[in-house]
């Protein structure tokens, strides 16, 4: 019995022991998986391969859970929250290239949203491009989208989160959206100039000058290399400017200049300047002040002694006030109230003086003649002319001086010139009439549109040359009204040039021959070749109406006396701009070159039974004011 009770544990004894005998003896031999040709594999990661739809490959990587975690770690991680590990980043590239923003986030079970906006405070919208529901969007870089945000929304059973902005930029050559403003601060505080730019990649160089004339120097403060530039604003800077350089691969650009100004008490620093000018300019009074945030208040007066009250012309809010120079304004006083929150300062007062227009008249009436009796039509003409210089008025409001003078020689009305018009500067205005006969056909020696003049023994002619040469030295603008025949002579007429006779013109008025107004402003030959000394007065500073043109004869009518006899051209002058001016076609008030030009045109034709004469003007249609 004791026997068999042995044999029986040495077989169990036998049966504990035989696995790790026989591990000895076994070797156990570890396969690896096949791998597709091309794709490399790694230990413990199992890879396939897809193609999208664009051709290129993608491997999606199958990672094997981490050494040391079991089956109900990765389900736990596989039901947590979405987690961002790498946000999209901001991108710049050329026009044309397709841009991929790509997220990539931790949770298990995740889906992707995409979204856009055109600008960094822009509604957000859901993309609808290549992507959109994927970590990785696709983006076409077009010029509008320059400057758009796009933002992903990751999400999964147990929540959602949304990943960081990133901005679209597409390269460009630098262009400035928003300049750096004039910046107004209290003293120690810190002014910041900003600018805003497109074109991507770009650097930023801010500098700064000490005047609006001085030389631009690189500053080195906080934030010259960035959009921003911050400045201290100390007493010294009062005044500098600062602009900023923006640069990329593909040019470069400046922004406009932005200055500093420290607030302070308004002060000061230039007054107005008292303005001396002739009537009717535009005349500007100027005032320079510091303190910063300024407003500005012009004010007049009417005398040294007056009622300061607020003007209401142009820049009457601003650094300069522009106030029409007229008449009555002179002797007006002007300063300016200037002001801020920290206070308020006048300027001294300015003064103007406005230089008057003076008016002059040299009236000339030739009446007796060699070849005729005493002719009382050109004394009359001379007394009507002189009653209605008297009964009105310049453009400007003043008044006409009349000089009066008859039978002069050439040298006589020479002299006459010179005296009358002595005195007279830019600013006046001289009128010069004259009543005589004149010239209308072409011979030898003699010229259409001479005048007949009278000395102590007998007649001589006037030539438009020599009438024009000594009018031109008066100065200011000169009126001309010349009532004698042919004296259309004075600015020339246009047209085919021929010789009739006066007998011709008469009974035939051919107005191709005579036109007012030549488009070529030359002399014409007389039937000899020599030339004749017409348009003279085609000139600025002149302005000239004729009785005729320069070929033709001008009517009037003989009376009992003096007071009863007139010329056409002359009475009909007069009678426009006396009695209510009824050549005052617009009735405001002011008879011009043209308003009268038509009313005589229209009483000659009205009294004449067939148009013998052409009122003539220069220069052609024009609207100069003559009376009121």
């Amino acid at each position: 019995m004791k026997r068999v009770l042995a044999w029986i544990l040495c077989g169990l004894l036998c049966i504990s022991l035989l696995p790790a005998a026989f591990a000895e003896t076994v070797e156990i031999i570890d396969v690896e998986p096949a791998v597709e040709e091309g794709l490399e594999s790694r230990e413990g990661v199992g890879l396939i391969s897809t193609v999208d739809e664009s051709g290129e490959d993608i491997v999606v990587v199958d990672e094997p859970a981490a050494e040391g975690t079991d089956a109900a770690t990765q389900t736990a991680e596989s039901n947590s929250k979405p987690a961002i590990t790498t946000h999209p980043k901001t991108t710049t590239v050329s026009e044309g290239v397709t841009v991929k923003f790509t997220v990539k986030a931790t949770g298990g079970s995740l889906t992707y949203q995409w979204y856009y906006r055109t600008s960094s405070t822009g509604t957000w919208t859901k993309c609808t491009g290549t992507g959109y529901n994927t970590a990785t969007l696709s983006v076409k870089a077009v010029a509008y989208r320059e400057g758009y945000q796009y933002r992903c929304l990751v999400k999964n059973s147990s929540g959602s989160i949304y990943t960081n902005n990133a901005a679209l930029h597409i390269l460009a050559k630098p262009a400035i959206k928003t300049h750096p403003k004039t910046t107004t601060v209290a003293e120690g505080e810190t002014a910041k100039f900003t600018v805003a730019a497109t074109g991507g990649n770009l650097s930023y160089q801010w500098y700064y000058r000490v005047s609006s004339t001085g030389t631009w120097t690189k500053c080195t403060g906080t934030g010259c290399n960035t959009a921003t530039l911050s400045v201290k604003a100390v007493a010294y800077r009062e005044g500098y400017q600062y602009r900023c350089l923006v640069t990329n691969s593909l040019g470069s650009i400046y922004t406009n200049n932005a200055a500093l100004h420290l607030l302070a008490k308004p002060a000061i620093k230039t007054q107005p300047a008292s303005k001396t000018a002739n009537e009717n300019a535009t005349v500007k009074f100027t005032v320079a002040a510091s303190g910063g945030n300024l407003s500005y208040q012009w004010q007049y007066r009417t005398s040294s002694s007056g009622t300061w009250k607020n003007s209401t012309t142009t820049g009457c809010k601003t650094a300069t006030l522009s106030v029409k120079a007229e008449g009555y304004r002179s002797g007006y006083q002007y300063r300016c109230k200037v002001k801020n929150s920290l206070g308020t300062v006048y300027s001294k007062a300015a003064t103007l003086t406005v230089n008057l227009v003076k008016y002059r008249a040299l009236l000339v009436g030739e009446e007796t003649f060699t070849f005729e009796d005493v002719n009382m039509r050109n004394r009359g003409d001379v007394l009507l002319m002189q009653k209605m210089l008297k009964s009105v008025k310049g453009p400007t409001g003043g008044s006409y001086s009349v000089t009066c003078k008859y039978d002069l020689s050439n040298n006589g009305i020479k002299n006459a010139i010179s005296s009358t018009f002595a005195g007279a500067d830019s600013n006046d205005v001289s009128l010069f009439f004259i009543a005589t006969h004149g010239v209308t056909n072409i011979s030898s020696g003699i010229y259409a549109g001479e005048m007949v003049t009278v000395t102590s023994d007998g007649n001589e002619y006037l030539t438009m040359y020599d009438l024009a040469t000594w009018l031109k030295t008066v100065p200011g603008k000169v009126i001309v009204l010349i009532g004698s025949c042919g004296s259309g002579a004075a600015i020339v007429e246009n047209g085919n040039y021929k010789f009739v006779s006066n007998e011709e013109l008469n009974d035939q008025f051919n107005e191709a021959v005579i036109q007012a107004f030549a488009a070529l402003d030359e002399e014409l030959p007389n039937e000899n070749g020599e030339v004749a000394n017409t348009g003279e007065f085609r000139n600025s500073k002149f302005y000239v109406m004729t009785a005729a043109a320069h070929m033709q004869s001008s009517w009037g009518w003989e009376g009992s006396t003096v007071e009863d006899s007139n010329n056409f051209f002359p009475y009909f002058l007069a009678q426009g701009v006396m009695n209510g001016k009824p050549a005052d076609a617009n009735n405001n008030g002011v008879v011009t070159m043209l308003e009268l030009f038509n009313y005589i045109e229209k009483c000659i034709t009205d009294v004449q039974d067939s148009k013998l004469q052409d009122t003539k003007m220069y220069p052609e249609n024009s609207t100069y004011s003559l009376f009121k």
